[in-house]
């Protein structure tokens, strides 16, 4: 993966790293708060598909995949301090990407296989990951 070629936004934009390259766990796993497994439509060992999800790779399976966890689709990625928000990105009808809200106007990713970073929304997008598709929240715990 490089940086500079898959998104091209992102340097300008500016990034903070925030935690070093590891494979055992991706995006989604890093969006649910888990470290623990690659989350990916049809599993093989090591990756992790929640039961009663639809097994593909659309933007509306991993829109059932954060319901299951109690997001609800919402308008926009406006910062609300009540709740978490989620962004999914992706290409056509098929996600490739998933943030998470840090902060007003900054998004937590795990890229792939690489780092962990701290970004601006748009700062993925026009690159491999496609555009933003959709956006969720649930209300943040007490």
């Amino acid at each position: 993966m490089s940086l500079e070629t898959d998104f091209p936004r992102l340097q300008q934009s500016g990034f903070i790293e925030i935690s070093p390259r590891d494979k055992t766990y991706n995006c989604i796993a890093f969006a649910v708060g888990r470290k623990d497994a690659w989350w990916q439509a049809f599993p093989a060992p090591g990756y992790y598909w929640p039961p009663f999800v639809p097994n593909d790779e659309s933007v509306d399976a991993l829109t059932r995949l954060f319901e299951t966890l109690g997001y609800a689709v919402c308008p926009d990625g406006k910062y609300e301090s009540e709740y978490d928000k989620v962004a999914i990105y992706a290409t056509g009808s098929e996600y490739t990407h998933a943030a998470l809200q840090v902060r007003e106007d900054w998004w937590a990713s795990k890229l792939g296989k690489s780092i962990d970073i701290q970004h601006r929304l748009d700062a993925l997008e026009g690159g491999i990951y496609g555009q933003v598709a959709r956006f969720l929240k649930r209300p943040k715990p007490r």
